[in-house]
């Protein structure tokens, strides 16, 4: 059994996402499932604003028979850090390895709220001959940067189980081991003699590119099974159609067709760049797959936003 963990930040279009993933675990194998953790990655001050949310609102989407294995982490109960919490880009990578500290389960599987789960989820899904699956991605040359800064931290050299210009998935669905999350944890902060936190803060890193480097350091790789093709799972990013074709409402329709995708990620952010006829597709998409009206009215709140 695995525990999922979605993050999520006090922003009305994340939470309109975060309502629609977990009404959508309705598709998720509850044989799979210990705990699904909703990680609240945003300032002590709004963490009982978020408490109100889900109790008069975010939790009525939450399958009946799941209930029970919903629960609230707030990170700043896991950490103090002088001054405010500061929520962004970096921090939200913070908070994808420290939720460690707290998961019991052997692997823990980390969610952005944007992921949607569109088919049937079992255990093959992240599982491949009792290794976990990798897949591959593209990045551009900025990430690259990253990707070789984690492996020069660790003092070892740069390896790609591909071959360039692909390199592992930085997108969730993203399986971590647990154990190795905490004792690469506990090496950096013990080598920094600093937390997690303001690590990620000097912006040299990236969580699952120094997960990788840290597990060739620590020489555990072998968990993972590398599959030769990108992740099957179709994301709308915050890219302009009519310049990225590859973001083209035609192009998601292809990329599901041809690799069975059976998760959609939509970018909270994407509302900027598309016009209303692909929020038209987006939303007889949505609509189509989980015919409910609470479901309904929420990707059009979002699409809104």
């Amino acid at each position: 059994m695995f525990d999922f963990v979605s993050i999520v930040y006090y922003k009305k279009s994340e939470i309109d996402l975060l309502k629609i993933q977990l009404f959508s675990f309705t598709l998720v194998d509850s044989n799979i499932i210990n705990n699904i953790y909703i990680l609240f990655n945003d300032s002590k001050e709004k963490n009982a604003q978020f408490e109100t949310e889900y109790s008069t609102c975010i939790k009525d989407f939450v399958p009946v028979h799941l209930i029970d294995k919903i629960k609230i982490i707030y990170i700043t109960d896991l950490i103090c850090v002088d001054g405010v919490y500061v929520s962004n880009w970096f921090t939200q990578q913070f908070a994808k390895l420290y939720v460690s500290k707290i998961i019991n389960s052997k692997y823990y599987i980390m969610l952005d709220s944007k992921n949607i789960f569109i088919k049937k989820i079992d255990l093959s899904y992240f599982i491949l001959n009792d290794k976990i699956k990798m897949y591959y991605s593209t990045h551009c040359e900025a990430l690259l940067n990253y990707y070789s800064n984690c492996f020069d931290y660790f003092g070892v050299e740069n390896s790609n189980p591909y071959k360039h210009p692909f390199y592992i998935q930085t997108t969730t669905p993203f399986i971590f081991v647990t154990q190795e999350c905490k004792n690469m944890i506990d090496f950096i902060e013990n080598k920094e003699n600093n937390n997690l936190y303001m690590f990620f803060l000097k912006k040299k890193h990236t969580e699952f590119f120094l997960y990788f480097a840290w597990l060739h350091f620590a020489k555990n790789t072998n968990s993972y099974i590398y599959i030769d093709e990108p992740i099957n799972n179709a994301i709308i990013g915050p890219f302009d159609p009519n310049i990225y074709i590859w973001n083209s409402w035609s192009s998601k329709l292809e990329h599901l067709r041809k690799y069975n995708c059976r998760v959609l990620s939509i970018s909270s952010k994407c509302t900027k760049f598309i016009d209303n006829s692909y929020k038209d597709n987006m939303k007889h998409f949505i609509n189509n797959l989980f015919k409910n009206k609470m479901i309904n009215d929420t990707i059009e709140s979002m699409l809104q936003s």
